[in-house]
């Protein structure tokens, strides 16, 4: 468990301290998925709330924030996960199901559904439409 902890703590730190989606690009397509473990794939699009970052969690653990355009990657166990956005920004949530080897994609976006700009949604997307979504981020 600890092992885990610390693999998803490089893995925020290194997307968070990039930032930069043709860079996580290039790893993430340079990075196998340990044999035993599924991925998810984390991204935003938004180019709202420039300055703001968006914290979210995998099963109640806080791996880091994202930044607009940006995308990170966490290798899990496989089974079902829970993905969630801090209670600031609306504290949404969506459960996936990870599977060995697979790659699961979570797209967190902003929401004007409330009239209020700081809300934001989370889904798990289609994975071609994530492949697509995700080459146009710069």
């Amino acid at each position: 468990m600890k092992k885990l902890i610390l693999i998803l703590t490089i893995f925020a730190l290194v997307g968070c301290v990039g930032g930069n989606a043709a860079v996580m690009k290039k790893e993430l397509a340079n990075n196998a998925i340990s044999a035993d473990k599924g991925r998810i794939v984390v991204y935003r699009r938004d180019t709202h709330f420039y300055n703001s970052n968006i914290g979210f969690f995998i099963d109640g653990k806080m791996p880091g924030e994202i930044h607009n355009s940006s995308i990170l990657y966490f290798d899990v166990n496989e089974g079902e996960h829970q993905v969630s956005i801090d209670r600031k920004w609306g504290g949404e949530n969506v459960i996936i199901n990870v599977k060995k080897n697979g790659i699961t994609y979570v797209k967190i976006y902003a929401s004007y559904r409330t009239g209020w700009t700081g809300v934001c949604n989370i889904e798990a997307i289609e994975p071609q439409i994530a492949i697509n979504e995700i080459a146009e981020l710069k």
